[in-house]
């Protein structure tokens, strides 16, 4: 048990940890403020995390943690956003600090996290059975490096956005988003067929990370324009609390891999909405297949027999191995950024003289956004 604050010195809490009745730990930053004005809540998320107790012993469970707080000698401070603050970079697992000292810790304020930023496996496994075969496969590689570029991109400045992979069913294209999330440590890759809440909810799970989202066709598709405008603008609504106070709205800025088996325009004229030029700039369309591809999406399927197989494995792989290449990465990254003043300055010119060029001259946002994820052979 720890006692902890946000990093302005408010939001007391108590970060407890225990085991379910299936002996998995799990942990939870609970708000003091709970204790007195929302008893009831607070016990009932106790029950949905997984913690079970006698319910006619809830008033001494109540008073038991009312009492925690000075005897605890544990202290930490909390934030609910993940990505860089004062210098280090919070996941939701782990905080990368340059000197490895800091106190911040990520609090799962909604419970939507779990499998975002896990780590399993070693990065020579997931080096041998995923990042091995990728070689020679071009859309492999970019998601690889929309993995690792996420985190650049509040360095280089550059907006939200992201890049829609388009491919009839089977060629390949939720292989392509396993492969990326495998860098970040995303088990399960979130979809399309969700409320706006929720969405934003996601999306501020994944601040200055990748976030995938699959199979566009399961969204309403007179809503896929907003939603791209949402992700891409970094702002959730600005919403009423139960005590008529806005609530302040959340707040993001990553990368976002989707697909389907349709561009966004297209799809969006189902509905009979025209695609505006800003909507395309922020989530523009990349074929799932390249050209001439024997193999769908992949160029070279190694020594498998079928692409169908190759697929499968990195599907499986995949679920084994995460998460151990960004874990790799960020400590370094960390570093650099604090020994170096002028290394968000180099990345930046690197970044703007590659996009100069893919854009001869006019940079617009996408082609900003590209050289963060490339190298990707033409």
């Amino acid at each position: 048990m720890a006692y902890v604050n946000n990093p302005n010195g408010d939001g007391a809490s108590i970060h407890i940890e225990f085991k379910t009745i299936r002996n998995k730990l799990k942990r939870w930053t609970m708000p003091r403020g709970a204790i007195v004005c929302e008893t009831s809540q607070m016990l009932a998320e106790l029950q949905n995390r997984g913690y079970f107790f006698d319910i006619s012993k809830k008033k001494q469970l109540v008073e038991y943690l009312n009492a925690l707080g000075g005897d605890v000698a544990t202290t930490y401070t909390i934030t609910d956003t993940t990505g860089w603050i004062d210098g280090a970079y919070v996941t939701q697992n782990k905080t990368y600090s340059p000197n490895g000292d800091s106190d911040l810790k990520f609090r799962d304020v909604e419970p939507i996290a779990d499998s975002i930023s896990e780590i399993k496996g070693t990065l020579a496994e997931w080096q041998a059975e995923v990042a091995s075969l990728c070689a020679g496969n071009s859309r492999l590689i970019f998601a690889l490096g929309a993995g690792l570029a996420a985190p650049l991109q509040p360095l280089v400045d550059v907006e939200s956005g992201g890049f829609h992979i388009v491919g009839t069913t089977s060629v390949g294209k939720t292989t392509m988003l396993r492969v990326g999330s495998s860098v970040v440590g995303i088990k399960d890759i979130p979809h399309w067929r969700t409320t706006t809440n929720g969405l934003e909810s996601i999306a501020c799970a994944h601040n200055h990370m990748l976030l995938p989202l699959d199979e566009i066709g399961q969204a309403e598709s007179r809503e896929v324009g907003a939603i791209a405008y949402m992700l891409a603008n970094g702002q959730g609504k600005t919403r009423m609390t139960k005590n008529l106070t806005n609530r302040k709205p959340k707040t993001w800025q990553l990368l976002f891999l989707s697909s389907g088996e349709s561009g966004m325009g297209a799809y969006m004229a189902q509905s009979g909405i025209s695609l505006k030029g800003g909507q395309e700039v922020r989530l523009p369309d990349i074929p799932a297949v390249p050209s001439g591809s024997p193999f769908g999406a992949f160029e070279s399927i190694h020594n498998f027999e079928s692409a169908k197989q190759f697929a499968e494995h990195l599907d499986r792989a995949t679920q084994t191995y995460h998460g151990t290449l960004l874990d790799a990465f960020l400590p370094k990254l960390v570093t650099d950024k604090a020994t170096n003043p002028a290394f968000a300055s180099i990345l930046k010119k690197q970044v703007y003289a590659i996009a100069r060029k893919l854009s001869e001259g006019t940079i617009d946002t996408a082609v900003a956004r590209l050289p963060t994820v490339l190298p990707w052979c033409k």
